[in-house]
C-alpha cells in the first residue's frame, strides 16, 4: 500500500512539472477560439427564440406591457446577432491574422451583456406580487444557462464570469423578495 502511494505522488508531482511552451500554449488558446466559435450559433439562436417566446406570452397574458416586452426581447436578440455577426468576422479574417487574445475578449464583453439581460430578467421584468411569472422566467433563465454550458465551455471565461454570474444574480434578489411563498 505504501509504494502506491509513492507511486501516485510520483506521478501527480510529474503532472505538477509539465508545462507548455509558449508556442503549444498559443496554439491551445487558438483552438478553444476555434472550438468555441464554431460551436456558438446553435446556442445563441436559441436563447433569443427563448427570449422572444417568453417576451410574447409575457405579453399576451397582460404580465408585461409591449414595450417592456419587446425591449427585453431585443436586448437579448441583439445580443445573438452580436455573437453571430462576430462569428462571421472571425471566420472571414486569414487563419495566421487571428489573435487568439482579441476574439475571445470580445465574445465575452458580449456575454457579459447578454447574462446581464438574462440575469435582469426575473428581478425586474415582472412586478413582485407576480410571483409565478417569476418563477417561469427564472427557469427558462436556468435552462438557457445550463444549455450555454456546451456552447460557451471552450473558453471558461466567457461562460463563468460574464453569463453564467450575471444570469444568477437574479438568485439572492428573490431570496431576499418581500413576495411570501
Amino acid at each position: 500500500m505504501m509504494r502506491l502511494a509513492q507511486h501516485i505522488s510520483t506521478w501527480i508531482g510529474r503532472l505538477g512539472d509539465a508545462s507548455l511552451t509558449e508556442e503549444a500554449s498559443a496554439g491551445l488558446r487558438s483552438e478553444q477560439s476555434e472550438a468555441l466559435f464554431r460551436s456558438v450559433a446553435p446556442g445563441v439562436l436559441a436563447a433569443a427564440a427563448g427570449a422572444t417566446l417568453l417576451s410574447a406570452l409575457l405579453v399576451h397574458l397582460h404580465v408585461i406591457t409591449v414595450v417592456r416586452g419587446i425591449a427585453w426581447a431585443l436586448s437579448i436578440v441583439g445580443c445573438a446577432a452580436a455573437h453571430v455577426v462576430l462569428r462571421a468576422l472571425y471566420y472571414r479574417t486569414p487563419y495566421v491574422n487571428r489573435s487568439w487574445r482579441r476574439w475571445p475578449y470580445a465574445f465575452t464583453a458580449i456575454c457579459l451583456a447578454e447574462g446581464l439581460g438574462w440575469g435582469w430578467a426575473p428581478v425586474y421584468l415582472v412586478a413582485d406580487n407576480q410571483f409565478d411569472s417569476k418563477m417561469l422566467i427564472m427557469a427558462i433563465t436556468i435552462a438557457i444557462s445550463a444549455g450555454s454550458i456546451p456552447t460557451f465551455s471552450p473558453y471558461l471565461p466567457a461562460w463563468e464570469r460574464q453569463f453564467h454570474i450575471p444570469s444568477s444574480a437574479w438568485l439572492p434578489a428573490i431570496l431576499c423578495s418581500k413576495q411570501v411563498l
